[in-house]
């Protein structure tokens, strides 16, 4: 925890910099919580996310500020963020093989701290395996190859699955203590109900497509990095090596894409 304290008052001190420099009007002075202030306290936020996953390297958890909080604090970074009608996302990543990397969508609710995902991976294990069988995802974890011939997708991986649930150690997949990085992508403007809406629709429709899954491509981390851009955020650059992120693009048939 020394470390990362370290990188938590780093980054607060980097995020209020940014804040007054780039606002002389306010003077130094902090944040309140009054709807004057929305817009300011979001960019804070995200200026603060950017500037620890910068000193970060393994992953920790973002919000856990814990006792000794320096008091040059903007204000505390749960209140920041704690708008009914936005939701934080994350990209998580975990080892596949090396270097190389997938990844996943976490969504966190401001008000509760609560956080769900959605992630892909491959419906089958590999050429020699076929359809309904359990097989391991990308990621290392157990799922069930429900969708096609295994033989259907590149090198017989069979077609990209989606799935989604709350994050937690009782996942079969993508479990917290899996997960080696998590890359802070933004804060959107749609409720934490309606994010998981979304998800559970993302991974609907992908499935209902039948995409052959590809190890370099597309894959589960062409999955994750286009459910971003479909809720509307530029695709991201990944931190971490993350072969399969430039491809893919939302689907016409999402209800709530333009």
């Amino acid at each position: 925890m020394e470390s990362f304290d370290s990188n938590r008052r780093a980054a607060i001190k980097a995020a209020n910099k940014d804040l007054w420099d780039n606002h002389p009007e306010l003077e130094g002075r902090q944040l309140t919580l009054g709807p004057s202030d929305t817009r300011l306290r979001r960019e804070w936020m995200e200026s603060y996310q950017k500037k620890l996953n910068e000193y970060e390297s393994p992953f920790e958890e973002s919000h856990d500020f814990g006792a000794g909080t320096p008091k040059e604090i903007v204000v505390s970074c749960k209140q920041i963020s704690a708008d009914p009608n936005q939701t934080i996302l994350y990209l998580g990543y975990t080892v596949v093989v090396g270097s190389q990397h997938h990844t996943f969508v976490i969504a966190e609710s401001p008000e509760t701290g609560e956080k769900y995902i959605t992630r892909a991976g491959p419906s089958a294990k590999g050429p020699s395996q076929s359809s309904g069988a359990s097989t391991s995802s990308a990621s290392g974890g157990s799922i069930s190859g429900s969708s096609g011939e295994g033989s259907s997708g590149g090198f017989g991986f069979g077609t990209i699955r989606a799935q989604y649930g709350k994050w937690s150690e009782t996942l079969a997949f993508d479990r917290p203590s899996n997960t080696v990085k998590q890359q802070y992508v933004g804060t959107v403007d749609i409720p934490y109900s309606q994010v998981i809406s979304r998800m559970k629709e993302f991974a609907r429709v992908t499935n209902e497509n039948g995409i052959p899954y590809f190890p370099t491509g597309p894959n589960s981390n062409s999955y994750a990095f286009t459910f971003v851009e479909s809720l509307g955020i530029a695709r991201p650059a990944p931190t971490l090596s993350a072969p399969g992120h430039d491809m893919g693009v939302p689907d016409k048939d999402l209800s709530y894409f333009p």
